[in-house]
């Protein structure tokens, strides 16, 4: 199975964590409940930019949610992309981000800053899948970052846009006939 196949999970989403503050791109996108205790009106997705303090986000393994304590904006100089195959979207990091991966037992985990990823390591997607990074890009870009914490300390999935879509219309409009 794909990271992202379990009910609810965004195709190729990624599973981040925070205790202190790291960084997301502002194009970063949340799973939102309707109703921020219980998942039963439906989800939806947020972009960071959109996340202000107090917003509740869904925790990765979609049994509860984490309340945005603070929010920040500030310049990053460097960006990491941590690929994982075709069928996952790259991840945008900044450095210091950290990452869920495998810990030393079965179904243990660890965290790790993505400056210390390689390709060839093992990173935690949804659904709790163990996806090998089949490239990891260290890029110089000047960009904005939100740094944002969470309460509690919980991994939260997470996905960026896609870069291309495919154009669809709705159904046609039938004449009107008098």
């Amino acid at each position: 199975a794909d990271a992202g196949s379990e009910p609810g999970s965004p195709p190729g989403s990624w599973i981040s964590v925070h205790t202190e503050a790291k960084c997301f791109m502002p194009d970063t996108l949340f799973m939102i409940w309707a109703n921020p205790s219980s998942s039963e009106q439906g989800a939806f997705f947020h972009s960071a930019r959109d996340l202000v303090k107090g917003s509740f986000v869904v925790n990765a393994d979609e049994t509860g949610t984490l309340e945005v304590i603070s929010i920040q904006a500030h310049p990053a100089e460097h960006i990491i992309y941590l690929h994982v195959g075709e069928n996952v979207a790259p991840l945008k990091v900044t450095p210091s981000h950290r990452v869920v991966v495998p810990g030393e037992s079965e179904f243990s985990r660890e965290v790790r800053p993505a400056s210390e990823l390689k390709e060839g390591d093992h990173v935690i997607c949804s659904g709790g899948l163990a996806r090998k990074l089949t490239r990891v890009e260290r890029v110089a870009a000047e960009t904005e970052v939100l740094e944002i914490v969470f309460q509690p300390d919980e991994a939260v999935a997470v996905f960026h846009p896609p870069f291309e879509m495919i154009l669809t219309k709705g159904q046609k409009t039938k004449p009107c006939r008098r």
